[in-house]
């Protein structure tokens, strides 16, 4: 087997209390042939401090600082900065094991695949092992991109769609973009990539650790922002109308369905900001319901609350 550069790329920004812990997880890799590429989103505290005083320690890592742009903005100028034929997404508040990327690569040539993914351990902000984990998907080996997307759709969405507990052959991110200024831009992707995969391989092994930090984006205040999340799925589902995946459309607008529905019941009051949005929404969402309304996979209860959000989205929420 060779042994071909794998690029991995850390978005950073604000995290100094982490950093360190999450770049030497990735200086530990047992596989030598690797760049890391930490880009600094504008960081406010230590963050570019740190980044440089690595760079300086280790020929591998190389650092590009920028004005905050967000983290899709990241991702795309560490893949255009990229060199290897392969790419990795480590967050900077996470880390990973010391195999990860040695492990992944050799499923990735043993089976012929263009994408590896991993399980995760899932832990506090101190980076103990949370007790709330959740089970991998699917067994060791590969999957075919249809169940894949499938489980897109489901309750694993938050362990199969992030970028970040991947190894990917660079073509696949070839013509395709991370959505600037949005927020939850793994889901507007991950399908993308799926799409251009020939074979997927899995393992149930936990080689990245996740941390949750009650300052993250879903601990926080809502905003119209998170409302991004349901616009990645909607996009999902006119993707799979698109390309041939008819078999997933029903699964895939009753998960967008759903994801809408909860946020309404996150907003505590309807500003003009929100407002407008719904009525942006409005449209997509009346199509997504009348489609659910006439299939099968609502129940009764489940189908009189799609006609009251049919009818208007801003009513649903004052009825909540």
């Amino acid at each position: 087997m060779n042994s071909p550069l794998i690029s991995i790329l850390v978005p950073v920004y604000n995290v100094e209390k982490y950093l360190r812990q999450c770049i030497d997880s990735i200086i530990a890799q047992i596989y030598k042939n690797i760049e890391i590429i930490l880009v600094d989103d504008g960081s406010t505290d230590s963050s570019g401090t740190i980044c440089d005083e690595y760079s300086k320690k280790d020929s591998r890592i190389k650092v590009i600082h920028q004005k905050n742009q967000g983290l899709a903005a990241v991702r795309n100028v560490g893949i255009s900065a990229a060199r290897g034929e392969y790419i990795g997404f480590v967050d900077s508040d996470d880390f990973i094991v010391p195999d990860m990327y040695s492990d992944m690569l050799d499923l990735i040539q043993k089976y012929e695949a263009d994408l590896a993914v991993c399980s995760i351990e899932y832990t506090d902000a101190g980076g103990i092992s949370s007790k709330a984990q959740r089970n991998f998907p699917f067994s060791d080996g590969c999957v075919d991109k249809i169940k894949y997307m499938d489980a897109l759709c489901g309750t694993h969405c938050g362990m199969l769609a992030p970028a970040w507990n991947k190894l990917y052959k660079r073509y696949l991110f070839n013509g395709i973009n991370y959505p600037n200024g949005k927020l939850h831009e793994d889901e507007a992707v991950i399908h993308h990539i799926c799409h251009a995969c020939n074979k997927i391989v899995c393992t149930q092994k936990k080689y990245y650790f996740y941390r949750q930090r009650s300052e993250s984006i879903m601990n926080n205040p809502f905003t119209v922002k998170r409302f991004d999340n349901t616009d990645a799925l909607i996009e999902r589902v006119k993707f799979f109308k698109e390309n041939g995946y008819g078999s997933l459309v029903e699964k895939a607008e009753y998960f967008a369905y759903n994801d809408f529905l909860m946020m309404c019941k996150n907003i505590k009051k309807i500003d003009k900001t929100i407002f407008a949005k719904l009525n942006e929404l409005r449209k997509d969402i009346r199509s997504i319901c009348k489609d659910l309304i006439c299939g099968k996979i609502m129940t009764p209860k489940e189908k009189v609350i799609a006609r009251l959000v049919y009818i208007s989205p801003v009513l649903y929420i004052k009825f909540l």
